[in-house]
């Protein structure tokens, strides 16, 4: 078999673990960007808190192996989007690629991404479709977001249009907006409100470039807990006029 020759963009793929984090899945994502012929030139983990003996060995076996990998460890679990903040700061490159450890990364997806936002330069924020699969019934779905940023900003006034890890983004770009806020389950849709609240381009490209398990979002979407946070967040992007 031809070995596929690597080709490194200035991209730092960033991403976040906790105790909850599954080392199966925590593997194949990390595989699904490593083992492509475009990979970045730096992937950041950030350990969130406390995690599990075999996930720990599983980190520090990747970063023996591959140079590029680097993870920082934060002692109490302070949530995603802090914990992502603090890995912001860790990025070497302006153009940060999001993942999440239970997702698939689809192949090209970063020279994909990096192609397009070196084309056209005003754009700051850049996400895709991506397919939801169901790993119990092995069923999937095309989840698609509006793509030009007119639409994506209507689309912002009713639900989140924007799929966040399938996001590639410019660092300095959401460090002007105050990056990511601790609204737990949304993070991202609060960050993405500020953005275009402050006339940031933004663009969603059709193509699936990620694939993501479906029962973590039905989960997610659930319960009392659930409720109370979305209200919370519903407040204060009103109060603030986003």
């Amino acid at each position: 078999m031809k070995k596929i020759k690597k080709i490194f963009l200035p991209i730092s793929c960033l991403c976040s673990i906790y105790s909850k984090t599954v080392l199966k899945e925590l593997i194949l994502s990390i595989d699904s960007i490593t083992t492509q012929e475009y990979i970045p030139n730096e992937i950041i983990i950030i350990v969130d808190g406390k995690i599990t003996t075999e996930i720990n060995i599983f980190l520090k076996f990747i970063q023996s192996e591959n140079k590029n990998i680097k993870v920082f460890y934060l002692k109490e679990n302070i949530g995603l989007g802090l914990a992502l903040n603090y890995g912001l700061k860790k990025c070497k490159n302006n153009l940060i690629a999001r993942f999440d450890t239970d997702d698939i990364n689809l192949r090209n997806r970063l020279k994909i991404q990096y192609d397009l936002i070196k084309n056209e330069s005003n754009i700051s924020i850049l996400g895709s479709s991506v397919i939801e699969f169901n790993s119990k019934n092995r069923t999937s779905i095309l989840k698609t977001v509006p793509e030009d940023y007119k639409n994506i900003s209507k689309t912002s006034n009713i639900r989140n249009p924007i799929n966040h890890p399938t996001v590639i983004f410019k660092k300095d770009d959401i460090l002007k907006v105050g990056a990511y806020k601790d609204f737990r389950f949304f993070e991202d849709y609060h960050l993405w409100l500020r953005c275009i609240k402050s006339n940031l381009i933004i663009k969603n490209i059709s193509l699936p470039l990620v694939a993501m398990k479906r029962e973590k979002y039905l989960y997610k979407r659930t319960g009392l807990h659930y409720v109370f946070y979305e209200l919370a967040f519903l407040i204060y992007p009103y109060n603030n006029h986003l």
